[in-house]
C-alpha cells in the first residue's frame, strides 16, 4: 500500500512537471513554431527517448539482479534451515515481494516467526553477497523466535563461509557466552557481557575475551 501510494504521488509529480514543460514550450515557440523551436522540440524528444531507454535498462537490470538474489537466498536458506528437504526455494516477485515455497513448490501457508526470521537472514546475506560491499555484519538478537539448531547454523554460516567481521548482539538466553567462546575461540576477537545490578540500578560491562 505504501509503495502504491508513493508510486501514485511520484506519477502525479511527473504529470505536473510534464504539463509545466508543455506550457513553457508553447510560450516559447507560439502556435506556429519556427526553425529554432522545431530544433528545440527534437532535442526534447531525444531527451525523453533517452530517459525512457534508461528507465527500461534499469528495470531489466533490477529483474536480472532479482533472479540472482533469489538463487543466492535459496541456497543460504537450505543451509540454515533444519529441514532442507521440506522447502524448495525462496521466491521473489517482480516487486521483490518474498515467498517461501515448500518441497512441492507451493507457497508456505502460515509461516512461523522462526521460519520468516531465517528467511530474512538468508535474503540479507544474498543482498550482501550480490552488492560486493565489504562491511561488518551486525546481528541484533539473532536467536529470537528460532531454536538452538538454527542459531548454530547462522553462526556457523557467517563465521565459516563469509570473510567479514561478524558481530552478535544477543539478548539473555539466546547464546551462552561460555559455549560460544569454547566453540569459536579461534575466531572470536573479543566478547563482552552486560550485567545489570538491580540493587544499584547500574549496568556493568564485563570484558570476557581479549585475544
Amino acid at each position: 500500500a505504501d509503495l502504491s501510494s508513493s508510486t501514485r504521488r511520484h506519477q502525479n509529480d511527473l504529470d505536473d512537471l510534464q504539463s509545466q514543460k508543455s506550457k513553457i514550450l508553447r510560450e516559447m515557440i507560439g502556435d506556429d513554431g519556427n526553425e529554432q523551436s522545431n530544433a528545440l522540440s527534437h532535442k526534447v524528444d531525444s531527451l525523453d527517448y533517452l530517459g525512457e531507454m534508461w528507465s527500461s535498462v534499469l528495470d531489466q537490470y533490477s529483474q536480472e539482479i532479482r533472479k540472482e538474489v533469489q538463487e543466492l537466498a535459496s541456497k543460504t536458506f537450505r543451509k540454515l534451515t533444519n529441514n532442507p528437504a521440506g522447502f524448495h526455494s525462496i521466491s521473489l516477485n517482480e516487486r521483490f515481494g518474498l515467498t517461501v515455497l515448500d518441497s512441492e513448490g507451493f507457497p508456505v501457508q502460515r509461516a512461523s516467526p522462526g521460519l520468516m526470521q531465517v528467511t530474512a537472514v538468508s535474503l540479507i546475506d544474498a543482498l550482501g553477497e550480490r552488492s560486493n560491499i565489504s562491511f561488518p555484519i551486525f546481528f541484533d538478537t539473532p536467536g529470537q523466535s528460532i531454536d538452538q539448531t538454527h542459531r548454530n547454523n547462522i553462526v556457523n554460516h557467517y563465521w565459516s563461509e563469509r570473510d567479514m567481521q561478524f558481530v552478535i548482539i544477543p539478548s539473555c538466553g539466546e547464546f551462552r557466552a561460555e559455549e560460544v567462546e569454547e566453540a569459536y575461540d579461534h575466531l572470536i576477537a573479543r566478547t563482552w557481557e552486560i550485567d545489570f545490578d538491580s540493587k544499584t540500578n547500574r549496568t556493568k560491562v564485563i570484558d570476557r575475551v581479549c585475544n
